[in-house]
């Protein structure tokens, strides 16, 4: 069963609430991954299959792939969901 910890968020625009919005992204995309059983990539799929959704653990240098996140591959090419 997933896990995502709660905090409450600060309540004034800053860096704070920058590092608490990217700890919370973090928190919900390695939840999302446990449950759908999504192995988390650091290199690029070699064949990706259309329609496909692949977990990201970082961004890899000199491809679509620009930050860590759930990525979907159309044939348009690479897609960050959500």
């Amino acid at each position: 069963m997933a896990f995502i910890p709660v905090e409450q968020p600060p309540t004034e625009f800053s860096d704070i609430q920058r590092e608490y919005l990217n700890r919370m992204v973090l928190n919900i995309n390695l939840a999302f991954a446990s449950v759908y059983k999504l192995p988390i990539l650091y290199t690029l799929e070699e064949k990706p299959l259309i329609g496909k959704v692949y977990y990201y653990g970082a961004a890899i240098a000199t491809t679509a792939i620009t930050s860590e996140g759930f990525w979907g591959y159309t044939s348009g090419g690479w897609s960050k969901l959500g």
